[in-house]
């Protein structure tokens, strides 16, 4: 019988601790969702902006999947909240970004036939391109 209490005692005494445990995430959620929408911010780029007038940007503000804000890197940092302590940055390091462009397929003949294309624009003569040719030739029959 005193096992069985001791028991009871220890369930009740464990219960508490992990109910709490377990709902310790959905709290620090709901206090992440009052925080309000995260932005982070792209610096130091090559931004394509697809407007005829403003063609490249140095920097953007991105919140909630949005463009926010974009174009040069002091506009971003002191106009748009970039320069604040503790915000989501990303230095691009002068990589090129295309914002909103996803082309995620690929025709492989048209690869393949880039792949096996011979560059001979950059040859003004006709003996270098036969040079050329007569080189790539002997690397293929090998």
């Amino acid at each position: 019988m005193k096992t069985r209490q001791k028991r009871i005692q220890l369930l009740l005494w464990i219960l508490p601790v992990f109910t709490a445990a377990g709902l310790l995430p959905y709290h620090a959620k709901s206090g992440a969702a009052q925080k309000g929408p995260s932005t982070s911010y792209y610096t130091h780029g090559r931004i394509y902006t697809n407007d005829p007038e403003h063609p490249w940007a140095e920097a953007m503000a991105v919140s909630e999947g949005r463009i926010t804000c974009i174009g040069k890197m002091d506009h971003v940092l002191t106009d748009c909240g970039g320069g604040q302590e503790g915000v989501d940055t990303l230095n691009l390091r002068g990589q090129f970004v295309m914002p909103g462009f996803n082309d995620a397929h690929v025709h492989l003949g048209m690869a393949a036939a880039d792949e096996l294309a011979v560059p001979l624009m950059a040859y003004r003569r006709p003996k270098r391109c036969r040079n050329v040719l007569r080189r790539l030739s002997r690397i293929t029959n090998r």
